[in-house]
């Protein structure tokens, strides 16, 4: 990116995928897609508990999140 010299946003654009703010890396809000970690966790944990004791493993699961958009994108034209 720093070798094209574009610009953010207008020249391209930037989106992470975990919800964290990279402030110290980029002069710009990362755009990111916002995860429920607790949710997850939560999720993560009742399926360990279910493998120590031998019950049937729980199913696989989607969760959602949420598209944070700030400053690393644009809409298109």
């Amino acid at each position: 990116m720093l070798e094209t010299k574009g610009v953010l946003p207008d020249d391209f654009g930037v989106i992470g995928h975990d919800g964290i703010l990279l402030d110290k890396l980029f002069d710009h809000h990362l755009t990111t897609m916002a995860q429920n970690f607790e949710l997850m966790g939560t999720y993560l944990a009742e399926m360990l508990l279910a493998k120590i004791y031998t019950k049937p493993l729980l199913n696989s699961r989607l969760f959602p999140a949420d598209l944070l958009v700030r400053q690393t994108t644009r809409p298109l034209r």
